[in-house]
Formats: C-alpha cells, structure tokens, sequence
C-alpha cells in the first residue's frame, strides 16, 4: 500500500489554544467517522445477499433482552433444536462477539466433537499466527505477562504477551512521537484515541486498499493527524524502522488482522471444512466482518444468526449499522432467501411493566419494528418501581447497605466514561470499593496499588492490621496525597479489612484471609466481572452491561453535554433500562457537576407511567 509523504518537520500547530483546538480538532473528526459510516464502501450488501441466497438455510434468531439466545443457541449445536426441520450438521464454527461471549457459549455447550467456539478476530489471529501479531512480530516493552496454571496437583509458569497491551503502547508511543496527546485510561480518551479511532472505523467500512484517501482527509484536519496514521502504518508494514524504543517490523493489529480474512477459505474445526456457522450478536458485525462473511457463506450448509437490531450500540466503535440485520431480515421473510425466523419473545428477565418501558422509550425516537411484541417476566403481585434519586441519596443508601451486609448485585452504569468516573471517585470517598464490567480505570489502579503498599508496610511491622484504628493506619499512608485522595487509600484499606474479616473462613488464618481479598478482589487485574462475577457493586458504562442483568439497575442520567437523542442514544437506554431483574433508579445530574441530561427525565416517567411502572420521586425530598 501507498503512503503519501508527509514531511516530518511540518508537523504542529502554531500558536493553538490548546483546549479549543482540541474541541475543534475532535469534532472534525467526528464527521469523518459519521461519513465512514454513511457509506460502507468494504461490504456490497447486495453480494452478501446473494451469497446468503447459497446456503441451504438460514435461521435468523431474534431475541429480545433475557430471551435466552445463548440457551436457544446452545439448544441448537446440541441438536435439541432444529433449523429448516434438521439439526445443523458439523463441524460448527460458534462466533461470539467478545471473548467473554464465547467462554460463557463454551461453558454451556461443552465439550463437543466438531464444534468449536471463538471470535472472529481470534479466527485472523490464528489464520496469520500468533508471530505475526502486534507484541510478537512488535516486541513492546512492558506487555509480557506471567500466569500460574494449574493442571491437576501440579502449577506451572506460562509467559505470554498481551496483544491488547502492546497495541495500546505501540499506539501511545506513536502519538507521543508526533504530539499529540493519548491516554492509556480506557475510561479516559485523548485526541490520539480519538485519531485512531478513526483509522479503526476506516478499516471496518472501508478496508486498508486505499490507506492515501484516509490519510488525505486527516491531513484537511491537522497534519498531526495524519502523520500519526502514517507513522503507525510504516511501523506496521516495516518501512519504519523504529518509533522511540519500538523496533517495528511487519506486523498486524485488531483491525487489520481481519483484511486477511477477506476472500479467505471457510475456516476448519479439526482439520475439515466447517458446515455450519452461528454467529451471535450478529447485529454488532462491522461491515468489514459482514463482508468476511459474505466470502465465507457460499462455502456453508447452514447459518445461524442470532442478535437483536435494537440492541445495535457500538457503531460508533465499528461502524455497525442496522441495515444489514434488517436487510437479510426482509429477504428471508419474503421467501427472497431460503431459511427461517425465529423469535424468542418471552423475556426470563425483564419483568413486564419494564419491558414495555424500555420499548416506550426506544420507539420514541426509532421505527417500530415486528418483534415489538416480546413479553416481559410476570411476577404475581410485583410492581416494579421507577425510583428518581440524587447520587448523595444513593451514596448514603448503598453505604447503610454494606454497613448492615444487605447489599445484593448492583450496576450502577452512565453512557458517558466521566460519569463512570465520577461515580467511582465518589464512592471511594465514602467507602465503597465497587468493580468493574470490562476495564478498571487508571484512578483505581493507582489508588488500590498505594492501598496494598500501606497494608504491606504495616504488616512488615506488626503481625495483623484487621484490628488496626484510623489513626495506625494514617501513619502509613503517604503524606503527599490530597486530603481526598488520603481518604480514599484510607478507606480502600478499611474495605480490605473488613472484607477479610467479614468473609474469614473458620480455618483460615487473619492474614491468609487478608491475602484472599488482596489477591482476588482489590488486584487491579482481578476487579472485573470476568474475574469476579460475584461481587455486590459494579459502576460502568451502559455499553459494557450488553447481556448481563443484576437485581437492581441504577442509571446515571448524565451526559458531557446537551445532545439531541437519537436512535443510537434510545437504543443505548433501551439496554441499560433493560438489565434490570426488579426495580431501576435514575439519577439525575448532580448539582456540584457539569452534567447534562442524557435524556429528558420527563420521558422517563411518563412512559414508566404509562407502563404500569410505579414512580416514586425520591429526589424532591432531598
């Protein structure tokens, strides 16, 4: 591929105010990224149509949130279940969207012969070879990664590299080398995250043939910009051949691993060709992944697709789009494509006067579609209620609940990073130590990390710190923190303590039962859902709770701004009001903040009034 030269020494903006310019600089490209999107250019949706016209049948599953997909699925790789009147013949070729997808499909199905579950992109890496990738093929400082594994009675030591990792530092050394900001919080995204997430949409919509038409509209916004792709394609492809400390070589990343999967052969389960292909959340595919699929189909005998239009939340990440979902919708209705459509309309989760809720809400400001109808969970004499609180009365709630050991599974979730932020910071202050659904913020790891060294310094001079006060714990506590901040490590230590004391087996010593909490609930690598499906309290954005649930839901009506509601935002509610098994709080802004509503307050109660849903405004008492 080509790349158009770009002088080194014109790099930079002159004189820019550097906030301003940043707001500007983002916005641009914004619009760049809602235009990759208008336009799809890598997928022909008409030659994914036609392939689908190859396969024997295709059963197109559409399940409403707690429907039960991934059980109906798994239904089917069993063949207790059966498409077109057969069961699908192997070898199967289950594609999950996420990897906690797919463990959660492996754990379900077993093991089985002819069958395996993976992701698409694990699919490429294992195409191209783990050699090739970003962190192999790119060795980055500071990604290698020891692991104990257990097999039996024996544990063994295995090194591997985080591929993720090493991409993210490729990344941030890359946008250092050129200037422009870039942050390793996920909770936390700079112009750099912002410029490569633009490259990322560019690959998904309209594939790597032309990288110059990318580069050529960067360069309209900003030279830096586009010298930061440049240098990131050179270092990849190895015409670059260092950035900083990186020697580069050739080398593929999550994005451009998938362009070889383009025009590529149907994968193999144990050396043969694969028959069947489920996919599901099908409806968060890119075009790029669609397009892969469109190769891959002509080779098939049977398809499953299985997702949800409605619950389409990451175009914005992806360039996802409904219209392919709807598309192969309409053809197999009107017998255009040979298969048939299931719906799974009866909700195991969502009790009904939520889920007519939910859809008020989402039809508001999205078309009506024909599995509208889908039922709710009927609970004989429970009313489910709206509550309306301001976060201090959540705050004291949930502080009254762990004080008292009453606390049951919680997500309080925001659709904007700063209020997972915010939230989080919060809570520390007052006590509460929540988890997270995917990534912990860099705030969480720099405050439990100086928490552990406080516990650990103590211990160095005393035998246990479960009896320790306030005061014996302040001597250890670095001295150059924020008042806020002090309180925070202290409190995180307070939690350590009474968690380990609390949760203390009868034959466990103190400090064996302090060394559980440390290693399995307050390790920055442990304080995720996927390490931890059982804790009381999780704060994350509402994108992360996609195919969880918890007892009770509390969302946090907040935004960095006032933004006019669109589908995407009617259908990023649609998933948080969703989650719930009982009961939802909405928060809104707080008044020492500068958030915005995420959406009219006013919509919200009146369509949970018009659902049967109790309301019951806490927030006027505050």
């Amino acid at each position: 591929m080509r790349l158009p030269d770009i002088r080194l020494d014109e790099v930079g903006l002159e004189g820019e105010d550097e906030v301003r310019e940043v707001a500007k600089l983002i916005a641009k490209l914004d619009s760049i990224t809602k235009h990759l999107i208008a336009k799809p250019l890598v997928l022909d949706l008409d030659h994914l149509l036609d392939a689908l016209r190859d396969v024997s049948c295709i059963a197109l599953i559409i399940g409403n949130p707690g429907t039960g997909k991934t059980e109906y699925l798994t239904r089917l790789i069993h063949g207790s279940a059966k498409i077109c009147g057969v069961g699908l013949p192997s070898p199967v070729l289950a594609l999950a969207f996420t990897n906690a997808d797919a463990a959660e499909l492996k754990h379900r199905v077993g093991d089985l012969d002819g069958f395996e579950v993976a992701t698409l992109h694990s699919v490429a890496v294992k195409t191209v070879g783990i050699n090739s990738m970003v962190g192999y093929a790119i060795e980055v400082p500071g990604t290698k990664r020891v692991v104990k594994v257990r097999k039996g009675d024996r544990e063994y030591v295995r090194e591997f590299v985080d591929i993720t990792l090493a991409q993210e530092r490729l990344r941030f050394t890359v946008a250092r080398s050129v200037g422009l900001p870039y942050s390793m919080d996920p909770f936390v995204e700079s112009l750099g995250n912002k410029v490569f997430r633009t490259f990322d949409i560019y690959v998904h919509t309209q594939g790597l043939s032309e990288p110059g038409i990318l580069l050529d509209k960067l360069l309209e916004v900003d030279i830096k910009l586009a010298h930061t792709i440049k240098l990131y394609l050179g270092c990849l492809s190895g015409k670059v051949g260092r950035v900083e400390d990186i020697q580069c070589s050739n080398a593929y990343d999550f994005s451009t691993v998938l362009l070889e999967l383009l025009h590529s052969s149907v994968p193999a389960v144990g050396g043969v060709p694969i028959r069947s292909l489920v996919i599901d959340e099908w409806q968060d595919w890119s075009p790029l992944m669609n397009a892969i699929l469109a190769d891959w189909a002509r080779h098939v005998d049977y398809l499953v697709v299985a997702g949800d239009p409605d619950q389409l939340i990451y175009h914005s990440l992806n360039g996802a789009k409904e219209d392919t979902f709807l598309s192969v919708y309409k053809a197999v209705k009107e017998s255009r494509i040979k298969g048939e459509i299931i719906h799974l309309n009866q909700s195991h989760r969502v009790l009904e006067p939520v889920n007519r809720l939910a859809v008020s809400v989402l039809r508001r400001f999205t078309h009506p579609q024909d599995w509208d109808n889908w039922l709710g969970r009927r609970e004989e004499g429970s009313i489910p209620v709206l509550h309306v609180k301001t976060w201090g009365q959540v705050v004291r709630e949930l502080v009254d609940l762990y004080n008292n050991n009453l606390l049951r599974r919680y997500f309080i979730l925001a659709p904007v990073n700063a209020g997972v932020l915010y939230a989080t910071r919060s809570l520390l202050a007052h006590g509460i130590v929540p988890l997270f659904l995917k990534s912990v913020p860099s705030m969480v790891n720099r405050y439990v990390g100086i928490a552990r060294r406080v516990i650990r310094r103590y211990l160095a001079d005393k035998p246990t710190i479960l009896s320790a006060s306030n005061d014996d714990i302040a001597r250890y506590i670095p001295g150059n923190l924020e008042p806020e901040e002090f309180r925070i490590v202290r409190n995180i230590v307070k939690f350590a303590i009474e968690t380990a004391t609390r949760e203390r087996q009868v034959d466990e010593s103190e400090i064996d039962a302090l060394e559980r909490v440390l290693d399995d609930y307050l390790n920055p690598r442990q304080m995720t859902y996927n390490h931890n499906p059982d804790a009381h309290v999780y704060v994350d954005t509402i994108y992360t709770a996609k195919g969880l649930e918890a007892e009770h839901v509390i969302l946090l009506n907040w935004d960095i701004k006032k933004r006019e509601i669109d589908a995407y935002l009617a259908r990023l509610w649609y998933v948080g009001l969703t989650r719930s098994r009982g009961s939802i709080t909405i928060v809104p802004p707080p008044e020492d903040s500068k958030f915005a509503d995420a959406m009219p307050l006013s919509v919200i109660i009146t369509e949970a009034q018009r659902a049967g849903v109790e309301v019951v405004n806490h927030a006027r008492q505050a």
